[in-house]
């Protein structure tokens, strides 16, 4: 979302990151690289591009050969520092989208730190060291200097459409691109042509080392808190707090299901207040069953829910390539494989 009145103090933003950025390239401020690998996953715009999706994506890649590490700044959470993960962690601890990848992988090593030179050391100095780390959203952290950057940019909200802070959504300004290794266009519809693909290359001005995705993502049955899978309710209560919900709500919409959308903001605490009006809701629509995503289901307090008769549903979401599929993942085994 464009905010034209505001566009006199971006050049204010501009500046203040494009100092930043030059002092790092210039080596004033210095950035760090490890003996470990490292991988970031991130974006020039703020909101939802798919972070954590395609960072779950990359460990399933990997894991099976290697010892994987995911490090996040953990937003949200309660706690300060590096925290290693384990089975008894929470939201509240680590954050809801560390918890939801630990989830999926609990094989696995999870650590959070706001400061991820710092969490990497402390990985390297674990007994158990990985053989590669996955950075979650570290694009602007230039502190670390990863070995292979993977930038994310949403179909709809691309960031060569987009202006610099306030006045736009971009964290930096549009030069930033060119520090990624791998670009992925996430978010896509199904059908996409050749021609707009192509025309979404050109706007993104490639260089002849940068390799170029294209991806959506597939929801999968809903599942419920024994991981068992379900059909989708005929009427549910749709709760949110997620960055984005427009992808979210078109799948949804193309089902045969009545639901009213309970939305509250990114990665949002649920309150007694919020839990009242999710009650509410229930018996204003007659049912019990709510659906949500895995994310969210990280923040809801289980119990209580269960206490008052209400069933949760997770709605799974897998990456889905339309095209680079395999140019990336030879691009990342590769680098793997000269670790």
């Amino acid at each position: 979302m464009k905010r034209p009145l505001l566009l006199p103090f971006s050049p204010i933003y501009w500046l203040i990151t494009f100092v930043r950025n030059k002092f790092f390239d210039w080596g004033i401020l210095k950035s760090q690289t490890f003996n470990t690998p490292v991988i970031n996953i991130g974006n020039l715009n703020v909101g939802g591009t798919g972070k954590t999706p395609h960072t779950q994506w990359i460990v399933g890649l990997l894991k099976a050969d290697n010892k994987v590490a995911v490090l996040s700044r953990g937003y949200g959470r309660k706690t300060k520092g590096f925290l290693l993960a384990n089975e008894k962690s929470t939201a509240a601890e680590i954050g809801d989208e560390p918890l939801e990848t630990l989830s999926r992988h609990p094989e696995i090593t999870l650590a959070v730190c706001e400061k991820r030179a710092d969490g990497i050391e402390e990985l390297e100095r674990q007994e158990a060291s990985p053989e590669l780390i996955l950075l979650d959203d570290a694009y602007q952290h230039r502190y670390v200097k990863p070995g292979l950057n993977i930038l994310l940019t949403a179909y709809a909200d691309l960031f060569a459409d987009d202006l610099i802070l306030p006045a736009g959504n971009l964290r930096e300004s549009k030069a930033g691109k060119e520090r990624a290794d791998i670009i992925i266009v996430t978010k896509c519809p199904e059908q996409l042509a050749e021609a707009k693909k192509e025309t979404i290359s050109e706007k993104l001005k490639l260089s002849s080392t940068q390799t170029l995705g294209f991806s959506n993502f597939k929801y999968g049955s809903p599942i419920n808190l024994k991981g068992e899978e379900q059909e989708l309710p005929g009427y549910f209560i749709l709760v949110t707090g997620i960055a984005q919900t427009d992808y979210l709500l078109d799948y949804l919409n193309q089902k045969d299901s009545q639901f009213h959308h309970v939305a509250f903001k990114d990665h949002h605490n649920f309150s007694t207040k919020d839990y009242a009006q999710i009650f509410e809701s229930c018996n204003g629509l007659g049912t019990n069953k709510i659906l949500t995503t895995s994310k969210d289901s990280m923040r809801l307090d289980h119990q209580l829910l269960k206490e008052n008769n209400i069933e949760v549903l997770q709605l799974p979401i897998e990456v889905n390539f339309l095209s680079g599929k395999e140019n990336i993942e030879a691009k990342i085994k590769e680098f793997v494989s000269v670790k």
